[in-house]
């Protein structure tokens, strides 16, 4: 797990979220964490179809429900943040809205996923190419 303080999430300004974030301080790495998973092992695009959205496609067993939960308690502690997910097939799409004012998260958020994408399966099939002696 990457450390808390090294996630991108480090764009935004402290006034920008705690204020309007109501999730303990002490459980935030942990909510890091389970968004760090999900784009490591789920995400296969991302795309900024406005200014204040961005659409995040996923894959996976089981994605639909863990997205609906994650986004679910996120929207409990940032009500800012506005989910829509459907699915289709053996995708689940997720856009995320913010209002204005919050541009800076909606941005801090798609770097972070962007760059986390993919990440678990390069790994692991870079590994697997690798000749084992």
């Amino acid at each position: 797990m990457e450390p808390v303080g090294r996630t991108p999430l480090n764009l935004l300004t402290p006034a920008a979220v705690p204020a309007a974030c109501t999730l303990p301080t002490v459980e935030q790495p942990l909510r890091v964490s389970e968004f760090d998973v999900l784009f490591k092992h789920n995400l296969i695009s991302i795309e900024r179809v406005a200014d204040l959205q961005l659409r995040m496609v996923l894959i996976g067993d089981d994605v639909e429900a863990a997205a609906r939960d994650l986004c679910d308690r996120e929207s409990r502690c940032c009500s800012f943040f506005t989910f829509a997910i459907d699915r289709s097939g053996d995708e689940v799409t997720v856009d995320i809205a913010v209002p204005p004012a919050y541009l800076q998260v909606l941005t801090a958020i798609q770097i972070w996923a962007t760059s986390s994408m993919g990440q678990s399966s390069m790994g692991q099939s870079s590994m697997e190419q690798t000749p084992r002696p």
